[in-house]
């Protein structure tokens, strides 16, 4: 059973978009987020805060992933991050930087590799670093153990603020298991927090409807953009799906593998028969 945690937000300028600072019962960590047009309100906490780890991310443009992500690491995080404010790259809109007590060089690199690799895993991110990152660092039994723990908190937290980059999908389902009923589709899925998750080697139909063909214009684009980035591949009897995709709604999902406008309530089913909406409902009946 996962040990009940307490994690505190504060709103450092009183607004939900702007800077907010993150605590945790009994840990040395602090994280700031902040956007980067609100950089201003967070260079003050930033100044003199010693070694940390960052990441600056935006929304990937497209359907077949969900973010643009950098990973870094500095131990002078504030300089580090105002050199990538003035160079004004145009892919991330959001920073999350990690400081600590007892944080050393060694430690943050750790720390960089650790998130680069988890994000390669989770395949949920275009990541901006340019080759494989720093060597890994010789760390003791005890900083590396310290460094475990305190990366363990760190992903605590991303979800808390809205970056899920570097959980893998199937670690993130909790709902049943669902098919996707006959329709010239073969599918297996399921809900998550933030959509709809459709796993690997999905098949889904080549053809469209000639709704799709006349009005769904933003389908047919992302189909094209699953099949450029490699999520979809085209094989002789559909297109097949590469690895786990997380879709915005179940009738996205839906709609996607089969080609033409689906309602997914309907549409997905359980191993009982019952579709996705009776599931729903039937969980709703149970609340007491």
């Amino acid at each position: 059973m996962t040990a009940v945690t307490t994690i505190h937000i504060m709103l450092a300028d009183g607004t939900t978009d702007g800077l907010k600072v993150v605590l945790k019962d009994n840990w040395s960590g602090q994280a700031l987020m902040f956007a980067k047009s609100e950089y201003r309100s967070a260079r003050r906490r930033l100044e003199g805060a010693g070694a940390g780890v960052y990441v600056l991310f935006g929304q990937y443009e497209g359907d077949s992933l969900e973010y643009r992500l950098y990973v870094g690491e500095s131990d002078q995080i504030g300089r580090r991050l105002a050199g990538h404010v003035r160079q004004d790259d145009d892919f991330w809109t959001k920073a999350i930087a990690f400081t600590g007590a007892g944080l050393n060089k060694a430690h943050i690199r750790y720390l960089e590799g650790r998130l680069l690799r988890l994000a390669r895993q989770a395949e949920r991110c275009e990541i901006k670093n340019v080759g494989a990152g720093s060597p890994a660092p010789s760390l003791s039994e005890m900083d590396r153990a310290s460094a475990d723990a305190f990366l363990a908190d760190m992903l605590t937290i991303y979800p808390l603020l809205g970056l899920r980059a570097f959980e893998r999908l199937e670690g993130t389902t909790e709902g049943a298991r669902l098919s996707l009923a006959p329709g010239g589709a073969t599918a297996e899925g399921a809900e998550v927090a933030d959509g709809f998750v459709v796993f690997a080697n999905a098949v889904a139909r080549k053809e469209v409807s000639d709704w799709v063909q006349e009005k769904g214009r933003d389908l047919i684009d992302q189909r094209r953009q699953m099949l450029e980035d490699g999520v979809l591949l085209e094989e002789p009897d559909g297109y097949r799906l590469a690895r786990d995709h997380l879709f915005s709604s179940p009738s996205r999902a839906a709609t996607v593998l089969l080609g033409t406008p689906t309602n997914g309530r309907e549409a997905w089913r359980g191993s009982d028969g019952r579709t996705l909406k009776q599931l729903q409902e039937a969980d709703a009946n149970a609340v007491t």
